[in-house]
């Protein structure tokens, strides 16, 4: 007979993002249940559940991906949030477009527009970054502050990687002093980039209760 396990618990087991790992490796699929309401999620174990430390593992290789593409990711989201904002507004009433909640849009894409995405250097695309991503957002100010952790999470490791080159560059096979002088002195102006997009993400206002 199969065991059932509740959501819930497999929750306080593993964390939030429990589903998404013990489902992806096949030990677990969701319990079907015709016709039954209000029901708590529950789960069939279809093979030994992993101990915390295994578990910790398939989570960091899960969400181990790198900083080009969560600084890509990024983007994307902002991009799309400005183009959500100007379609916004584009089909508010004239009237509603002059009073304060065209004024706030307004704002807000203008903030939006004046990001531009930077040149990441080569060497830093594939810098691994783990990084848990937030489950269930749906409005846009979280949304737009996903898209900045994505941004800060790429930032720590540029900083990570900036540290490290400063005093093990001479381990790394066929790496001068120069060159790693070089890819610090790169990885600092990504750094740059980052923390004043980062910043300026912090001000920006999403009007209306499904922002």
């Amino acid at each position: 007979m199969s065991t059932i396990i509740s959501g819930l618990k497999l929750k306080k087991m593993f964390g939030t993002h429990f589903g998404v790992i013990l489902r992806h490796y096949e030990f677990i699929q969701a319990e079907i249940r015709p016709h039954v309401k209000n029901q708590r999620v529950s789960f069939v174990i279809l093979k030994d559940l992993p101990t915390n430390e295994e578990y910790q593992k398939l989570l960091k290789k899960h969400y181990t991906t790198t900083a080009g593409s969560l600084i890509s990711d990024a983007y994307s989201e902002l991009e799309c949030l400005k183009d959500e904002l100007q379609d916004w507004y584009d089909n508010l009433p004239p009237q509603f477009q002059d009073g304060d909640k065209g004024s706030i849009l307004q704002d807000s894409i203008s903030s939006l527009e004046n990001f531009s995405e930077p040149d990441v250097p080569k060497f830093a695309e594939e810098l691994p970054v783990f990084y848990l991503p937030a489950l269930g957002i749906n409005s846009r100010a979280s949304r737009c502050s996903e898209a900045s952790n994505m941004l800060q999470a790429a930032l720590d490791a540029c900083e990570e990687k900036i540290a490290y080159l400063d005093i093990n560059w001479s381990d790394m096979p066929g790496l001068t002093q120069e060159k790693a002088e070089e890819y610090s002195a790169e990885l600092q102006e990504l750094v740059d980039s980052l923390g004043e997009i980062i910043g300026e993400t912090d001000g920006i206002e999403f009007p209306g209760m499904f922002s």
